[in-house]
């Protein structure tokens, strides 16, 4: 590598290419291998596509249920415990193709277990009670999945690695119907980190008797520990009791609640400041028949989705400056008729900008056991919506936006 160009200026470069193609470098040479796997240009290539809004792609999750003889069928839940429970993780980029489809980024096969038949991309087989049943959340292009009865499992889809985390016990980190988890990555102490989000209730939803919010730490030795427990009365903070799900983003747990028992407002409660609860107005007070659905982030910018139910429309909010009431921004309005033929509000969450800026990556998520998960481009100059095919995914699926990367992890990996 000491060639015609200086060593900073070949890192540079490689900074701006792909992860698959950094990945096929590394058997260029043993100094190539050993920079792209350093910690080093590991955390300066993540840095550098965050800054510079590259290697953005879309993680579509979804499952499939199989005999064991290798008979593919879909089936929204195996009806015998010698059925085989398949995790497929497919990675698409957000540039976009003439037609407005998305580019699948071809992901190496997996060594944990190969049958014939079957997608080599797969990460989790098991039997029936030992499968993947949700996803946690996504940070620095490490996907968190909740394997149902064993634990956590960390998986970087483009380096088809995965490390498993076992619960210290079934009733110390058991979530119940109302609890919200969520996954993040600690930069001041390089760990990953998981947040729970307790809502105990009486028999009626607004008679709230319990909540807290409970602070995980992913050991190197493959364990949980916990770190604080924070009781949310303390910080007269309690979530609202609307349907909003809280958001995790840089730092802190969002959502939407009533703060000092008066108007609905965005709760911030960040764990990185010595855990400081901040609250901050919502872009407009909603009248009756509408009520706010969604919290999300865009382009690192707060967003908060909206629907009438009247006019049967929804509405999206860009916070522009974090924590400034009157920087809120409408990004758009748009009839919900326009999306599909379904009339049932759902949720609508914005995911990604296209490449160019001038469309918008929405996903539209209706009942689960009765509609399927749908994603839209839509063009905001035209003001026209788009969906978008995926040929080879079922119905039913989970989405998540990241950057992809080389993040390893800490404890035991598994590397193709």
């Amino acid at each position: 590598m000491s060639g015609l160009l200086s060593y900073d200026v070949i890192v540079e470069i490689l900074c701006c290419l792909p992860v698959k193609t950094l990945l096929r470098l590394r058997c260029v040479s043993k100094e190539l291998c050993s920079l792209v796997d350093s910690c080093y240009f590991e955390d300066l290539q993540l840095t550098r596509s965050i800054r510079n809004n590259n290697n953005a792609m879309l993680v579509l999750m979804y499952q499939y249920y199989d005999e064991r003889e290798g008979n593919r069928y879909r089936s929204p839940r195996p009806r015998h415990p010698d059925f085989y429970s398949y995790f497929y993780v497919d990675c698409y980029s957000l540039d976009q193709d003439n037609k407005g489809n998305l580019t699948r980024i071809k992901v190496g096969s997996c060594p944990l277990r190969r049958l014939p038949g079957f997608d080599l991309n797969q990460i989790f087989t098991g039997t029936f009670g030992d499968f993947v049943n949700d996803c946690v959340g996504c940070s620095n292009g490490v996907l968190c999945l909740s394997t149902k009865g064993r634990g956590l499992d960390l998986v970087n889809p483009l380096l088809t690695e995965k490390c498993h985390y076992d619960y210290p016990s079934a009733a110390a980190i058991k979530t119940g119907r109302d609890d919200t988890s969520c996954f993040y990555y600690d930069a001041p102490t390089h760990d990953f980190k998981v947040v729970i989000l307790r809502s105990e209730t009486g028999k009626c939803k607004s008679q709230r008797w319990d909540e807290r919010l409970e602070l995980y730490r992913l050991e190197g030795d493959n364990g949980f520990r916990m770190i604080q427990s924070y009781p949310l009365l303390d910080f007269d903070c309690n979530p609202g009791y609307d349907d909003t799900r809280p958001l995790f983003h840089n730092g802190a747990l969002y959502w939407v609640g009533k703060a000092d028992q008066r108007a609905m407002k965005i709760i911030a409660f960040n764990l990185e400041r010595d855990a400081r609860c901040d609250k901050f107005g919502l872009p407009c007070q909603q009248n009756y028949g509408g009520r706010w659905e969604t919290l999300g982030v865009l382009d690192g910018c707060l967003t908060a989705t909206s629907y009438y139910y009247h006019g049967k429309e929804w509405e999206i909010w860009v916070m522009k400056e974090y924590g400034v009431q009157d920087s809120w921004t409408k990004l758009l309005r748009c009839e919900t008729l326009k999306f599909s033929e379904i009339s049932s509000p759902g949720s609508l969450r914005p995911l990604a900008y296209s490449k160019k800026g001038n469309k918008v990556l929405l996903e539209r998520e209706l009942s689960p056991s009765r509609h399927p998960t749908q994603l839209f481009w839509y063009d905001l100059k035209r003001k026209t919506v788009a969906k978008i095919k995926i040929p080879g995914v079922p119905k039913h699926f989970k989405v998540a936006v990241c950057v992809a990367s080389l993040v390893n992890y800490k404890g035991t990996t598994t590397r193709n």
